[in-house]
């Protein structure tokens, strides 16, 4: 893709936009161009970047069931667009978002993926000016999130690359929460969201970069509230885990 201006129209399935877009590589390390590689995402993990001036950022993701998943482009201070194709040149392109003009948001779904398959994302920059971003990508599996009892330990599964979600409740607003992931089989973090779709990120821990327990307390604020947790196995294994959510 490198010195390649692309030109073509682009339908944001969220936005329902289409668009003209070009996009360069920036060929700076962390793109596709020249042989650098691309940055890997975990779903359900949020990524801070950096995109130079009419430049391009290359990022890739591994599903793990088949099905539509949402990719966030966010926190940007510049015009933004993201594209997602199936290989990891950008030859097979078949959706993307440019929905604001401005620095707006770029979340959109991606349509039907197939399960245990890479695909690539771009991000460009389209308004001449260096700018940096928050990317993630979130399975959209039909899982129902598990509610959790206080004080009450909770054994399940992960697959590999995969994610499980929770959710509980506080009781008061002076307590604080502690979350525990222990009995890991793999390297496994964790993070709380403020809604049910898990995109307004509230705390996460991934202290260990192997398979030890991930235990972190927080107060949440105001209550009663709900608080969503997202459990995402990043190191290719599947395994067991047990979660508990303590109130101090």
């Amino acid at each position: 893709m490198e010195g390649l201006l692309r030109s073509w129209m682009v339908v944001c399935l969220a936005g329902a936009v289409a668009v003209l877009s070009g996009c360069t590589d920036d060929g700076d390390g962390d793109s596709g161009g020249s042989g650098n590689p691309h940055v890997r995402l975990y779903l359900g993990v949020p990524h801070s970047g950096t995109v130079a001036s009419l430049g391009s950022k290359h990022f890739v993701f591994s599903t793990t069931m088949a099905g539509d998943y949402r990719v966030c482009v966010t926190d940007m201070d510049s015009n933004l667009a993201w594209y997602i194709a199936s290989d990891s040149a950008f030859v097979e392109e078949f959706g993307g978002c440019d929905a604001d003009p401005g620095t707006g948001d770029e979340i959109a779904m991606t349509g039907a993926l197939e399960a245990g398959t890479d695909y690539y994302i771009e991000v460009c920059e389209q308004a001449g000016a260096d700018a940096t971003f928050t990317i993630a990508v979130y399975a959209n599996e039909g899982h129902t999130p598990i509610r959790l009892a206080l004080n009450v330990p909770y054994t399940a599964t992960i697959e590999a690359d995969g994610t499980r979600e929770f959710v509980f409740t506080t009781v008061s607003s002076t307590n604080n929460y502690t979350i525990s992931l222990t009995g890991l089989d793999s390297n496994l973090a964790w993070y709380t969201y403020q809604d049910e779709d898990f995109i307004n990120l509230w705390y996460g821990c991934d202290n260990d970069s192997g398979a030890g327990d991930e235990i972190s307390l927080r107060n949440y604020g105001g209550a009663p509230r709900d608080v969503w947790i997202q459990v995402v196995e990043q190191s290719g294994i599947s395994g067991n885990f047990t979660i508990t959510v303590t109130k101090s």
